[in-house]
């Protein structure tokens, strides 16, 4: 379902999601003033409702798709939660979630379990040390932990991703070492 830039309003996310088979939804670039629903497709390999007017919580069920390769919801800054543990139960190697309200939170060491290509966390109000996360990240290109309050020492693991990282910005933190 394709329907990004328009002027999209009101609940209309909670109808697109009933729609079993549904495997991506882009809705980015509208004024979507909902919540997300708790149950969600399994068959979705990509959500994309960047730059709307979503509120609530994630719901816990997005953690857990096992088909999800692509979630994009940066820039909806009254969407609060966090990355639960159960991210690896799903296929991402696209996480998009600056200004989302993940405040107080930390990130989940079991995004290592995750073969990630892009990781935007920026503006999130995280907070904790860094896991060393990118492990198993050989294809990673992009990653933006920029102004949080994440602490402590950057992983080795970023040292050896040479190869296809084209950007890190891990400004506006609290790191070390």
């Amino acid at each position: 379902l394709y329907l990004s830039n328009n002027k999209l309003r009101s609940d209309l996310a909670e109808d697109i999601f009933d729609i079993p088979n549904l495997r991506e939804i882009e809705l980015q670039q509208n004024a979507i003033f909902a919540k997300l629903p708790t149950k969600l497709p399994e068959a979705l390999e990509k959500i994309d409702m960047t730059s709307n007017r979503l509120v609530g919580e994630i719901p816990s069920s997005i953690w857990t798709l096992p088909n999800l390769r692509f979630l994009s919801l940066g820039g909806n800054k009254d969407l609060t939660g966090s990355i639960r543990a159960e991210v690896d139960q799903t296929n991402l190697q696209v996480i998009n979630l600056n200004d989302v309200d993940l405040s107080g939170s930390s990130l989940p060491e079991s995004l290592a379990m995750l073969d990630l290509v892009i990781f935007e966390v920026a503006s999130c109000g995280l907070s904790g040390t860094l896991p060393d996360i990118f492990e198993r990240s050989d294809d990673l290109q992009i990653v933006n932990l920029s102004k949080n309050s994440i602490e402590g020492s950057i992983p080795v693991s970023l040292d050896r991703l040479h190869t296809n990282l084209s950007v890190i910005n891990l400004e506006d933190n609290l790191f070390s070492g």
